[in-house]
């Protein structure tokens, strides 16, 4: 009787782990909308139950691989970084949980393949927040403030529920993973042409407000992630060529006719490469200063780096400061692991890159039918994706912010769903 009972409450149990992990997983979009305190909740109860879910069903397969294997090798690195660093504590703060993004990543792989209804779920989660976007972004871009009547500063546009720019990258981030999930539930499902209709409508103008943003960075990844697959998919040539001739008109027509938005993507832009001054910048001067900072940190401790994070506490230093800008970080990954996480951390970050490049390129091929073997659509949607956020020539955000991360390691567990499955067939 009592073997009985244990039995029901332990089945109880993990029926519950599962639906609270289905649950935070599938409004991961919206949380990822609602700011940074909401992403890394929801993202943190997602490893968390994951962590319980693998223990209580001995689960250890899904951490037996070489990608994750490489992924806690550079945790443990982060780590020793941090307590070598002039700051121990302040980067220990970064360094010494950053594993959790990688269960994160295992975790939204496990949903993917052992959930039935996650990618549905997870696809109307993403639809919804589209909806908000485009409605409170639109309505932003027209009347110069959001709908809560906070003034729009520099003609950016802020997210719904805090003042941060991140509409851009939320939506070239997200934007790749909803496409994939359209053509996933579409094969599964019959998607009449009023449905892709709609879709693409919501595709182009999500596109479109990457642009109105005035995020730069976000423009440039989603350009680029558009351009690949539009010439390398093997499918949907009509909808390719569609998507990208009224992509192309919309953009001009809005930059060339609203002032505010050619001053901050074009004369500002120009202005700070250089080009009317005559003198070239990577960039800007302010991001030619935080490179040179991070490359002075890199000079002074270039195996291990100064500390995960630690940039904001050494730009102003009298030894590595070269001009009158500090930041919390130095805008671009590379620049940044080099500094504060030496030759080591910045290897294991463009090997990544690497790695990604070598796939695009020999789907390439498999295009130009020189190779015989490629990938399916879905996954070099997601491949490129990654290859553009990780893409070395272009500012970025702080490499350990949990908004960040998050949103990277969405896309490293939509691809550990595909090596797992093929790995267990």
């Amino acid at each position: 009787m009592n073997k009985e009972i244990i039995k029901k409450n332990f089945f109880l149990y993990s029926l519950s782990l599962d639906n609270i992990l289905f649950f935070s997983a599938s409004i991961l979009p919206i949380a990822l909308m609602a700011g940074a305190f909401f992403s890394n909740l929801f993202a943190t109860v997602v490893s968390i139950i994951f962590l319980l879910i693998s223990i209580n069903k001995k689960i250890i397969s899904y951490y037996k691989n070489i990608f994750i294997l490489i992924f806690f090798s550079f945790c443990i690195f982060l780590v020793i970084s941090s307590v070598a660093s002039d700051f121990k504590l302040f980067s220990l703060k970064s360094s010494l949980i950053y594993f959790r993004h990688g269960i994160f990543a295992i975790a939204i792989a496990y949903c993917l393949i052992n959930y039935k209804n996650f990618k549905v779920y997870f696809f109307y989660s993403l639809l919804f927040s589209y909806i908000l976007i485009i409605v409170t972004g639109y309505y932003e871009f027209i009347y110069n403030e959001n709908i809560f009547g906070v003034k729009s500063d520099l003609y950016r546009l802020s997210m719904i529920t805090n003042e941060k720019w991140i509409v851009g990258g939320y939506i070239s981030r997200t934007l790749p993973i909803a496409l994939v999930l359209f053509l996933v539930i579409g094969k599964d499902k019959l998607i009449n042409k009023y449905l892709l209709f709609l879709f693409l409508l919501l595709f182009i103008l999500s596109f479109l407000l990457v642009i109105l943003s005035g995020e730069r960075s976000p423009m440039v990844v989603i350009i680029i992630t558009m351009i690949i697959c539009l010439f390398i998919l093997n499918k949907f040539k009509k909808i390719r060529l569609f998507f990208l001739f009224s992509s192309i008109i919309l953009s001009v027509l809005v930059v060339n006719y609203n002032e505010n938005l050619k001053t901050r993507i074009i004369k500002h832009t120009y202005s700070q490469l250089g080009f009317y001054s005559g003198q070239l910048n990577l960039f800007s001067p302010v991001h030619e200063e935080y490179y040179s900072e991070s490359f002075a940190m890199f000079k002074q401790s270039p195996i291990i780096g100064k500390g995960p994070n630690t940039f904001r506490k050494y730009c102003d230093h009298v030894d590595y400061n070269i001009g009158d800008y500090c930041s919390t970080h130095p805008h671009n990954y590379y620049f940044q692991l080099l500094g504060e996480t030496g030759l080591i951390g910045f290897l294991y970050l463009f090997s990544s890159f690497i790695f990604i490049s070598w796939i695009i390129f020999k789907q390439t091929m498999f295009k130009l039918k020189i190779f015989s073997e490629g990938i399916t659509n879905n996954l070099l949607i997601l491949y490129t994706s990654m290859f553009s956020l990780l893409w070395p020539i272009i500012p970025s955000y702080n490499f350990f912010n949990s908004w960040n991360s998050i949103t990277l390691y969405l896309i490293a567990g939509f691809l550990l769903a595909d090596y797992f499955s093929n790995e267990n067939n």
